[in-house]
């Protein structure tokens, strides 16, 4: 044990801690409580004891005692190592020393509270106390001069250091004293090897022999165990893994539970749930599947898809009947497959509706008031109706001969108008038509039959909400038919004919010309039926008006309109590109150019009138008047092939 009175010494201990307490006068012991407590990181020590001298007594040690043995120059340390030692008492032999209640033998075996313990001897040389053999002052020379050899080095490293203070100048000061504190550690590490060496070298006492053999017995021991730890560390993961596979099963099994009571709890809550019809399902299910669960759900399930079949089934068929009756009735409101039960709640309600306006008691007056219009359809708006279809039938015969008759347009083409019946008024068609034939009343000989269907139905439209402008065919027969116009090709040398299309379906392709020709034949009809013209009817006003008459038109169209609107007796004012001016000159009787004076903001106006001869000379050059015109050009261009080739040969 060493006293000192250098309180520094604190600061410079490196590796193992030999000093077992540090006396302290009473002026200094503050100073050294904060010394001690100041040290922190690598420059921190632990387990050296501080002694404060004020705070020491006189202690008297007993006869026999290991207290008694201790002596010095200094009251307070004396008074605190026997009060460390207090009444242990020395020993030699065994008995003596398992005789007392606290002993101390010389080779270090403590006895106290029952318990044994050996405490390891110091060397001489590594004596704290007393001054020394020589064997301690050898001891001491050497570790001079390894303090010595070590200052040595030290300069030579601050040296190095210094020079190298140079280059680490621009490293920040934070990071400068981590790179010292973690050098210092790294030297006080080497520095505790180093001493460590040297005493187990001095030593060298069987017992670091024999823990160096043990070192080595468990080495080996470990080795083996290895394999068997690698493979509980991979059971541990497997184990682990599947904990947490158990742990996600488990919150998926609860999260479908409480999704399963929800939907148990929203079916019951549902109006149409029958209690009484669940419960008795639930006894046939139990009586058949007992606790088998899963055949139970799996009958469930096919149960379900067998009842959700039969569910939509039902409920397009009654989507359909509903459909049906809201169309046939007019009524309002939209079908809708997924939500039937909104349909049969509407449904109920138009019922009790219908039951409160007590209409079903005026059934039999609407009966008479039916059979009343249907003699009146018979008697009068059926001859009515075939006789504008009659009259129709001749329009469309007159037209149709004057397109048969006047030039064929461009490409070919020829245009006949072209009705078809609208399939769910052929009966009543038909039935219009044999009352024209047979008459209106029944007899022995005959009539027109039972009155269709199809009438009760226009008359249910007539009078449907909402309806009162839409045209009926018993408003205007030709809403019986559908209308278009067939375009045909004839052939150039047979002059047959054959239908190629409609114009209904020509509409968005084809050229400007092929898609106005028709429109042109389209007007000319329309205005022809509205004069009421016919082969033997001119009289009166028969005006058509066109703005930029056949524009972007060729000239066999141009003719062949012209010729057409001609033939249906209408007379033609148009303005008109000048382009087509020398083609219409054979069909104008008085034509006007129009000059803009665009200096003087004036327009000029020169009317020029066409006789009679002048139309017949710009005719001369249409083949559409003229067929021999080709027949003529063919022959001159044959003669004059024929005179190149006999001047060729000669």
């Amino acid at each position: 044990f060493r006293f000192g009175q250098q309180l520094n010494l604190l600061s410079q201990i490196r590796g193992p801690l030999y000093l077992e307490a540090l006396l302290v006068e009473k002026n200094e012991e503050e100073s050294a409580f904060r010394i001690y407590r100041g040290l922190t990181g690598p420059r921190a020590i632990y387990g050296a004891k501080v002694v404060a001298a004020s705070k020491q007594s006189h202690v008297t040690a007993g006869a026999g005692t290991v207290a008694e043995l201790i002596e010095g120059d200094h009251p307070a340390a004396v008074a605190y190592l026997r009060r460390r030692f207090g009444d242990m008492l020395r020993a030699t032999t065994d008995s003596e020393a398992l005789a007392g209640q606290r002993t101390l033998t010389q080779d270090g075996m403590i006895v106290q509270s029952g318990e044994y313990d050996r405490k390891k001897p110091v060397a001489k040389g590594y004596l704290k106390i007393g001054g020394g053999d020589d064997s301690q002052k050898e001891s001491l020379s050497g570790e001079i001069a390894q303090l010595k050899e070590k200052v040595t080095r030290l300069k030579l490293e601050q040296e190095q250091i210094k020079n190298l203070s140079g280059i680490l100048s621009n490293i920040s000061n934070e990071s400068l004293k981590y790179i010292l504190e973690a050098c210092d550690e790294m030297h006080s590490a080497r520095s505790t090897v180093t001493s460590l060496k040297q005493r187990l070298s001095n030593s060298a006492d069987a017992e670091y022999i024999r823990l160096g053999e043990l070192e080595q017995e468990w080495k080996k021991k470990a080795l083996e165990l290895k394999p068997m730890v690698d493979q509980l560390l991979i059971d541990i993961g497997r184990a682990e893994e599947k904990q947490e596979q158990c742990v996600l099963q488990e919150a998926s099994a609860t999260l479908k539970w409480n999704q399963t009571v929800s939907l148990a709890e929203a079916a019951v809550a549902v109006k149409e749930y029958d209690r009484n019809y669940a419960s008795e399902q639930w006894d046939l299910l139990l009586e058949k599947y007992e606790d088998q669960y899963k055949a139970m759900l799996e009958h469930c399930l096919r149960q379900k898809v067998s009842a959700e079949n039969a569910m939509m089934s039902a409920i397009k068929r009654g989507s359909a009947e509903l459909g049906t009756f809201k169309e046939k009735y007019h009524e309002q409101g939209v079908v809708n497959q997924d939500n039937w039960i909104a349909d049969r709640d509407w449904m109920s309600d138009l019922l009790k509706r219908l039951r409160d306006t007590e209409l079903s008691e005026f059934e039999a007056q609407m009966n008479d008031a039916f059979k009343t219009s249907q003699e009146t359809f018979r008697a009068d708006v059926a001859i009515a109706l075939s006789n504008n279809i009659e009259h129709l039938n001749k329009s469309m015969e007159r037209l149709n001969h004057v397109l048969r008759t006047c030039p064929v347009f461009s490409n070919g083409e020829r245009y006949r108008f072209h009705r078809t019946v609208r399939p769910q008024l052929k009966r009543l068609l038909n039935f219009i038509q044999d009352i024209a034939v047979h008459g209106p009343s029944e007899d022995l000989f005959g009539g027109a039959g039972e009155m269709p269907e199809e009438f009760r139905q226009l008359l249910d439209d007539k009078v449907a909400p909402g309806a009162a402008g839409v045209q009926s065919p018993l408003d205007d027969y030709r809403e019986f038919f559908e209308f278009d116009i067939e375009i045909l090709r004839e052939d150039s040398l047979t002059k047959t004919s054959n239908v190629i299309g409609s114009l209904s379906k020509r509409l968005g392709t084809g050229s400007g010309g092929e898609h106005r020709a028709p429109l042109y034949v389209i007007a000319g009809a329309a205005l022809a039926s509205a004069y009421r013209l016919d082969s033997g009817n001119k009289d009166g006003l028969r005006l058509i008006l066109l703005d930029e008459a056949f524009n972007k038109m060729d000239t066999a169209n141009i003719v062949a309109t012209m010729r057409y609107l001609e033939q249906l007796g209408l007379q033609i004012f148009m303005a008109s590109p000048g382009d087509n001016l020398g083609t219409l000159t054979a069909f104008l009787h008085r034509y006007y150019d129009i000059l803009r004076d665009v200096e003087n903001s004036a327009m000029m106006i020169q009317g020029h009138d066409v006789s009679e001869v002048d139309r017949e000379m710009f005719r001369s050059d249409l083949v559409e008047f003229n067929e021999d015109l080709v027949t003529q050009e063919l022959l001159a261009i044959r003669s004059s092939k024929t005179v190149v080739e006999s001047e060729a040969d000669a």
